[in-house]
């Protein structure tokens, strides 16, 4: 089989591709927030403002002066929606890898001996095949196992030299940064430091440079982080690919 018609290969193709669709898209979308700004910074503060929204949804006319307020907010939360929609792609991708190997496992063509021991239930009383089961309740245990578990599995298919660490950890940092987003109000806890076996982490500012972040500190997602992580997924997919 050619490398390009690899199923796992044709996998982390689509996972590049939509990285960078994401970031095009991002950067878009910023840039028309960048626009739309600077023309609301034009109106005066006591207009109004009076719209449809959606079919037969209009809203009560809003002052300019209150859009104004919530202009500086508006970025952070573009790069939270794309930040979240990159981890969002690179776990689809890690289990379409996985569903890959248990399907080669079940087909006789590759034994997935890098599972060792694992407990499935099984239902006689149902029609479903056996071999469907165990499939199915492998799958669905991976996917809620924890992040690093997962990670580290995938890895030691695709990466057995154990190649571009610091990426892998970039990439396990920011899954745990959109953790710290969705579920603990931004905040730095235990809960996000722990899985990485670390006391603090560093994210990058709007500059570039780097913020070293505490328990108990505050995410501030900028462009250079989710750059970043941009990278990091783009190195590692070509690491793992064949």
């Amino acid at each position: 089989m050619s490398k390009t018609g690899d199923p796992v290969n044709v996998m982390i193709d689509q996972l590049t591709s939509q990285v960078q669709i994401n970031f095009r898209e991002f950067l878009l979308s910023y840039v028309s927030l960048q626009l739309g700004g600077e023309t609301l910074s034009d109106i005066d503060d006591y207009a109004r403002l009076e719209m449809m929204v959606g079919l037969n949804i209009d809203i009560e006319p809003i002052p300019i002066e209150e859009l104004k307020q919530y202009k500086t907010d508006f970025p952070n939360f573009l790069l939270e929606i794309f930040h979240s929609r990159l981890v969002q792609v690179w776990q689809d991708c890690l289990n379409a890898i996985f569903c890959h190997y248990v399907e080669l496992h079940f087909n006789g063509v590759r034994p997935f001996s890098e599972l060792q021991r694992k407990q499935v239930q099984l239902d006689f009383r149902t029609g479903v095949e056996l071999d469907e089961q165990i499939k199915t309740g492998l799958i669905r245990d991976f996917e809620f196992t924890n992040y690093a578990e997962r990670q580290k599995l995938v890895d030691r298919l695709q990466n057995p030299n154990s190649e571009q660490q610091p990426h892998l950890l970039n990439v396990h940092k920011n899954v745990q940064i959109r953790n710290a987003i969705q579920h603990r109000n931004s905040i730095v806890d235990s809960m996000v430091l722990r899985p990485l076996g670390m006391q603090q982490i560093e994210l990058l500012d709007q500059r570039g440079n780097p913020r070293v972040l505490r328990e108990g500190n505050r995410v501030d997602l900028s462009i250079p982080e989710l750059d970043s992580f941009r990278r990091s997924l783009l190195i590692v997919g070509q690491t793992w690919r064949h």
